[in-house]
């Protein structure tokens, strides 16, 4: 939602143009349909949410629902009580 002041800016003007007796109204209606579509596009959101309104496109699961058990992404690897990564090689204090 982020042109709707845009987008409500060319309404305003459109209706003052239709309220203008010798402007053509075609001109108007014209407008208010680009309007109405553009108005549909931006409420949809995201480019992948319109594809896959219009065209019916249906994507496989994000990437962290796809990979399963230890090849899952971890969400806070860091957090307190995980057992950290240890670098390869000798250990420190085993001589």
């Amino acid at each position: 939602m982020r042109y709707i002041h845009l987008v409500a800016a060319y309404l305003l003007v459109l209706s003052l143009l239709a309220a203008v007796p010798d402007s053509a109204g075609t001109a108007a209606l014209f407008g208010y349909v680009v309007t109405a579509l553009v108005v549909t596009v931006v409420a949809l959101g995201s480019r992948k949410d319109l594809l896959r309104a219009v065209f019916g496109v249906a994507y496989g699961p994000d990437g962290a629902q796809r990979l399963r058990g230890a090849f899952r992404r971890q969400e806070r690897p860091d957090e307190a009580g995980r057992p950290m990564p240890r670098a390869p090689g000798a250990l420190v204090g085993a001589l």
